[in-house]
């Protein structure tokens, strides 16, 4: 994670908990999350912080009073696998931190089921969902360019981050 990214994202997630912003993205952080409202995506709790960490980089969105998916970890599997029968199956965090984005797509898609939101851009790119509109934040040392699909059927968004730059997408 680059620095400028570490401080937008510190900053965010202090606000979304309740906490205080601190540093020079308070301001910001703290006036997004009281205009978005609540946000929607995966109970952190559950999951230990080197977890938290690789899925936050896949483009799982977590929220403070999140959904609990059914996700299973197998020790066999070499990469994520996803059915709306089965769920979500994950190898074990050290296998699934060195995947990159194509392998990562079942999980991808896995959140497109559930918020109706699904990246396409490299691992390293942070999602956070409201209602009406989601934030995502470039937490790689390189430029990034990719696309944001959903939540409505058929659109397309564009996103173009530099290094730890933030693209608010609304809706």
């Amino acid at each position: 994670m680059n620095a400028a990214s570490n401080e937008r994202i510190t900053a965010l997630e202090a606000a979304l908990s309740g906490g205080t912003a601190m540093g020079e993205h308070a301001a910001w952080a703290t006036a997004l999350v009281a205009s978005a409202g609540p946000s929607h995506g995966w109970d952190p709790t559950p999951w230990t912080p080197a977890w938290r960490a690789v899925l936050a980089a896949a483009g799982v969105p977590f929220a403070a009073s999140g959904d609990r998916p059914p996700v299973t970890i197998d020790d066999s599997l070499t990469a994520p696998t996803w059915s709306v029968d089965q769920g979500l199956r994950l190898p074990p965090v050290e296998r699934f931190a060195t995947l990159t984005s194509l392998p990562l797509k079942p999980v991808r898609l896995c959140i497109n089921h559930t918020y109706q939101l699904r990246l396409q851009i490299a691992v390293g790119i942070r999602l956070w969902k409201w209602s009406h509109c989601a934030l995502v934040i470039n937490a790689t040392a390189d430029q990034q360019d990719g696309f944001l699909y959903g939540p409505q059927h058929g659109m397309r968004l564009t996103l173009s981050l530099a290094p730890g730059a933030a693209q608010e997408l609304t809706w």
